[in-house]
């Protein structure tokens, strides 16, 4: 049948707002109901060096504050992080533990 993987993205304390902050407790009561074979989080770390920083003056997720730590909700769920510092979770890291690991599907949920 093969093995399936979720990928919550960045679903981080500093992305939470009035339209996101159901997100944590919705997402850990889907996954008491519902099994994968690994669950993985991608973790948005801004730094001065990031595009968020420099041109669109973003300063929350910054790498090592309490606004770029992972939801708790979802952390015992959780198998592997990987964190980036682009737009897109797609990191070379990533693409190569997903290959490494050949999921069957890939199901996606989280913010931005």
């Amino acid at each position: 049948m093969g093995k399936n993987c979720l990928i919550i993205v960045d679903l981080q304390k500093g992305f939470l707002n009035e339209y996101t902050a159901h997100l944590p407790r919705k997402i850990a009561d889907f996954l008491k109901c519902h099994k994968f074979d690994c669950i993985i989080a991608t973790r948005y770390c801004n730094s001065e060096n990031t595009a968020c920083y420099q041109l669109g003056k973003w300063f929350d997720c910054m790498e090592g504050t309490p606004s770029a730590e992972i939801v708790p909700e979802i952390q015992p769920y959780i198998d592997h992080i990987f964190d980036k510092q682009t737009f897109s979770g797609f990191t070379p890291e990533l693409q190569s533990f997903l290959r490494q690991e050949q999921f069957k599907k890939l199901f996606f949920c989280g913010v931005n």
